[in-house]
């Protein structure tokens, strides 16, 4: 109480120091007494930086958390429609829709035609018509014909399942018989594991026009002006008639080297009618190019031969 009342009645800072002096029970001086205030000032001071730090330290955590956990979940794949809200309405999103495979084509029978290598063909083109069905008495263009429906990668696998399983229909007879009776149970087999290719391997090779029957056709066969009155297409397909004799023969490559020998000879077996409206081939020309000139040169021979024959 003696302390209480010296304070009040003493405001100059001496007096207020004076109260600091040690106390008679206690051991401590001023100074030791500041020191130790200093001490604990620090102490504070550090004390509120560590819990800075703490702070600074656990907000980070906790955001290194929240954005493992954003990653997770964008990156685990989602089987409900994902809803966004925008404002008050709600847009669901739904997950997009995988392109279906374009449709393949289905071949039908009557695309194929044929091969019959003794059906009547007084022309000797390779393939007439029969009704509504095509018929092929020449193995190589019935061949070509099947091949180029396996060129289209997209559809060349369909096809070809679809021409196996047609195979016996599309031949008749010679070919019929060769495929029924002279191949037996196994070589069938093994003609169909091996693949449509195979089996026209040898469909060419059993049919193939003999050299010598070849060369018999390649020099009796001639166009005659009259032929073109009743079918514009006949100079064309006489020429590439006789240009299939010739490879039989040999007398052509796969190259066609020597093709303006040979087509001298063909243009030569054409009527004196066609030869004065159709020029002879020349080194100028390649037998692409040669044809095509036949080609424009049609109109002008069928109106010839219209003049002449009707």
């Amino acid at each position: 109480m003696a302390i209480e009342t010296t304070t009040e009645g003493h405001n100059d800072p001496v007096s207020f120091l004076s109260l600091l002096e040690p106390l008679p029970d206690r051991g401590m001086s001023l100074e030791t007494a500041g020191y130790l205030a200093t001490e604990m000032h620090r102490l504070s001071q550090q004390m509120a930086y560590f819990d800075k730090k703490l702070n600074s330290i656990a907000e980070s955590v906790a955001n290194m958390v929240l954005l493992v956990q954003e990653i997770i979940q964008t990156d685990k794949p989602s089987n409900q429609p994902t809803r966004q809200a925008a404002g008050s309405d709600t847009v669901e999103q739904t997950p997009p829709s995988i392109p279906r495979a374009p449709m393949v084509p289905q071949l039908r029978r009557e695309d194929i035609g044929r091969f019959n290598p003794g059906h009547p063909d007084e022309r000797g083109v390779g393939m007439v018509t029969d009704g509504h069905t095509l018929i092929f008495t020449d193995v190589n263009l019935f061949v070509e014909h099947i091949e180029s429906f396996l060129q289209n990668p997209t559809t060349a696998a369909s096809n070809e399942t679809q021409i196996l399983s047609w195979l016996e229909t599309l031949l008749a007879g010679a070919a019929a018989a060769w495929w029924t009776s002279e191949l037996t149970r196994l070589d069938r087999r093994a003609l169909r594991l091996a693949g449509l290719s195979e089996i026209l391997i040898d469909l060419e090779r059993r049919f193939r026009l003999d050299p010598a029957v070849a060369a018999v056709k390649f020099d009796h066969a001639k166009l005659k002006l009259r032929e073109v009155a009743f079918d514009e297409n006949r100079p064309l397909q006489f020429v590439r008639t006789k240009l299939r004799y010739a490879r039989e023969m040999k007398l052509l490559d796969e190259r066609d080297g020597e093709w303006l020998f040979v087509m001298l000879q063909i243009w030569f077996s054409m009527d004196l009618d066609v030869r004065g409206i159709l020029r002879p081939p020349s080194p100028e020309h390649t037998l692409e190019l040669y044809l095509q000139e036949i080609s424009q040169a049609t109109p002008a021979l069928m109106s010839r031969a219209l003049q002449l024959y009707h």
